[in-house]
């Protein structure tokens, strides 16, 4: 699964959540970050074509595509190389 990360704060830093309330985010912690994510999709063109289109519309200030397989957060190579497979 692909989704789009528009935010990472350190756990110790106060909610930034505010910063999206233009867009629909969900909330994970991981490695000693809140990360706001957007989107769900099966493919990596999706998932970057909808990242470009919330930089145009300047709906976040910056914004990445990131891997997930069976809930782990992996690499963009890694997912790569499990599509293959």
């Amino acid at each position: 699964i692909y989704r789009v990360q528009v935010g990472a704060f350190k756990l110790n830093n106060p909610s930034q959540q505010t910063k999206f309330e233009k867009i629909k985010t969900t909330k994970i912690s991981a490695k000693g970050f809140n990360r706001y994510l957007t989107g769900e999709f099966t493919d990596y063109e999706s998932a970057a074509k909808y990242k470009n289109e919330l930089l145009q519309n300047k709906s976040v200030d910056e914004a990445f595509v990131i891997a997930f397989f069976n809930g782990k957060m992996i690499t963009l190579i890694e997912a790569a190389e499990l599509l293959k497979n």
